[in-house]
């Protein structure tokens, strides 16, 4: 058959043109279908980068040249401040009164005049077995903004369970803090607390170190030595039938220049209450039989029960109780001399007793009623031939000398 050359020539061309024709359809489905594909993938990549709508968008930093930024507006004081001094808290002392102690004074010597010597108990020594505590760390002590002083103190906060009865510096540095729960132990960084779980009595009321490094305890049931390693318990036997001389309460401790520990001690009532002194064998105790009887409008005044607020032993190795009521004893090893208001002491209720660097010793009264003008401080000044002399002068400050 014969095909005309025209006619193959059209057919030549169609058959090109539907080849075109597919290949453009072909490249229109692929352009088409890559975007889905792209986008298709993308989405697990969003899906995972996706903030939740919990969290807060991401912040992108800008920095800022220093040198583009405005300088700040300075502002003109309209006047010069103000300046206030800060209160100081320092009141002019006006004079004290003056008093010279009467060539009289009343003098209990020990067995003359039906004067009883001191009863001496025995005393029942226990060792305790002791733990040592773990140590605390102790937060940097704090102090209030408004202070006008740069006083630091210790609470809870810093890591202090308790404390602010008995206050001791050892020689090694260490703070010593007695209190209700026990003792505790301050080496600047850890409290180290002694508790009865430890085997530390309860109550710590007074500390003292004694001359070979010991630390002694006051407490409620007699009085403790503790050498870092071992704690001795030192009370008196209690006896049903005869407790006079039970120790309820002790406070006040310290070492003489002999090696003594002295406390005084609310007993049994009046019984057994008073000045103890320990020798490392036995109590010695100074009891109601020494005090001073007081009158007042004539009548006698009622002796407190426990006699004694404090002990202290001056630089002649005089020891000077602060009594409740009798005013103030002084104890030279034979005799007791007494100091009342009626020889110039500025009250018979004494609350402490320290000395100054000129040998004067100083005595506070007004703990029991601290708004009676009449209270305050009374310095004795000794005579030059002290102690071998009663006399001197007691000079006293009340609240008309400043003292607040």
């Amino acid at each position: 058959m014969h095909i005309p050359e025209k006619s193959f020539s059209m057919n030549k061309w169609n058959q090109q043109a539907i080849q075109g024709l597919s290949f453009v359809v072909i490249l229109s489905c692929l352009f088409s279908c890559a975007p889905q594909a792209d986008h298709a993938k993308d989405l697990p990549k969003q899906a995972f980068h996706a903030i939740p709508a919990e969290l807060p968008p991401p912040i992108k930093a800008k920095y800022l040249d220093p040198d583009s930024l405005l300088p700040p507006t300075i502002i003109p004081l309209k006047k010069q401040p103000k300046t206030i001094p800060a209160h100081q808290n320092v009141y002019a002392a006006g004079a004290p009164t003056v008093v010279q102690i009467p060539n009289e004074v009343r003098v209990t010597t020990f067995g003359e005049n039906e004067v009883p010597f001191p009863v001496t108990v025995l005393v029942k020594k226990t060792i305790v077995p002791v733990s040592h505590p773990k140590p605390v760390p102790a937060l940097a002590p704090a102090f209030k903004d408004d202070a006008v002083y740069d006083i630091n103190y210790l609470s809870d906060e810093q890591g202090l369970q308790f404390g602010g009865g008995g206050l001791l510096e050892d020689s090694r540095g260490n703070l010593w803090f007695g209190g209700s729960g026990g003792v505790v132990r301050y080496d600047g960084k850890h409290f180290f607390h002694y508790t009865q779980e430890e085997g530390f009595p309860d109550l710590g009321t007074s500390l003292v170190e004694d001359s070979k490094g010991n630390i002694w305890i006051a407490s409620e049931r007699g009085i403790w030595s503790y050498d870092g390693q071992q704690l001795t318990h030192y009370t008196v036997e209690e006896d049903e039938s005869d407790n006079v001389f039970r120790l309820r309460f002790c406070n006040s401790i310290i070492e003489d220049s002999k090696g003594n520990i002295w406390f005084k001690n609310i007993g049994n009532g009046v019984e057994g209450s008073g000045a103890y002194r320990f020798d490392g064998i036995n109590f010695t105790v100074f009891g109601k039989q020494y005090w001073e009887p007081i009158h007042q409008d004539g009548k006698q005044l009622r002796i407190q029960d426990h006699g004694v607020n404090a002990i202290f032993e001056d630089s002649r190795g005089q020891i000077w109780w602060a009594t409740q009521g009798s005013g103030a004893m002084r104890y030279n090893g034979r005799q007791l001399i007494h100091y009342t208001k009626q020889e110039g002491l500025i009250d018979n209720y004494l609350s402490t007793i320290q000395e100054d660097g000129k040998g004067n010793i100083w005595f506070g009264s007004g703990w029991d009623d601290p708004t009676n003008p009449d209270k305050g401080l009374s310095c004795y000044k000794p005579a030059i031939d002290y102690p071998q002399s009663k006399g001197g002068t007691f000079s006293n400050f009340t609240l008309e000398d400043g003292l607040s």
